[in-house]
């Protein structure tokens, strides 16, 4: 993950054995951005020697960890939602 993901996330997908699949290149995607993030802001937040920086990081990994998580599964229920409401009413139609 990380830089690795960000840049070649395909292959990222093959080697855990995904192949094929769009929504975990998208997820590796946004983890491994997020990793790189993380990355960045805890050298930045060493560089510079803020006090404050830990409890900064705590509350971003918050942030990010639960509401991300919680934004991306609501994201995903609701397309798992409409795609089988799609599936339905297609069934319902050649019924008739």
């Amino acid at each position: 993950m990380g830089v690795a993901g960000v840049l070649t996330p395909d292959r990222q997908v093959r080697l855990m054995g995904f192949t094929g699949s769009r929504t975990a290149r998208h997820l590796l995607t946004v983890s491994s951005l997020a990793a790189v993030n993380t990355g960045l802001l805890n050298l930045l937040g060493a560089a510079k020697g803020w006090p404050g920086f830990p409890a900064f990081t705590v509350r971003a990994r918050l942030l990010m960890g639960g509401g991300l998580v919680a934004l991306a599964g609501a994201v995903v229920t609701a397309a798992a939602l409409g795609r089988e409401r799609k599936r339905a009413a297609w069934r319902l139609s050649t019924r008739s």
